[in-house]
């Protein structure tokens, strides 16, 4: 990973996107990864089967908390199919890097845990 894409995933780290519990939400959803330790939530408020507003909240690494900034940005507004049809390459562009075979599910935790939630 280069330097500019490493100072974009620790100042997501730093100062998440989206961080916290919503006032509403009509889903909450739990997701953990053992093999880093990752554990956060995610609130969705759910209105005609699109996402309204997004939020998360946990203790996770750095490139666990900028894939859930990322995520939870990115699919404000999405419809419950759009959701369904991304992957992890989505998310790796998104966050514009290359990932390792063995980051792979902390980058994605949260959009797992999003689509775990609506499937």
């Amino acid at each position: 990973m280069n330097d500019l894409y490493r100072e974009y995933i620790l100042d997501l780290y730093r100062n998440p996107l989206n961080k916290g519990v919503l006032s509403e939400y009509t889903h909450k959803s739990h997701g953990h990864n053992p093999s880093c330790g990752d554990d956060i939530w995610v609130y969705i408020q759910m209105v005609d089967d699109k996402v309204k507003d997004i939020s998360f909240e946990g203790k996770a690494c750095a490139l666990c908390i900028a894939g859930a900034s990322t995520v939870t940005e990115k699919i404000k507004h999405m419809s419950i199919d759009e959701i369904s049809h991304l992957s992890a390459e989505q998310v790796y562009q998104w966050l514009g890097i290359e990932m390792e075979t063995t980051r792979i599910k902390c980058v994605t935790l949260a959009l797992r845990t999003v689509q775990e939630m609506i499937g």
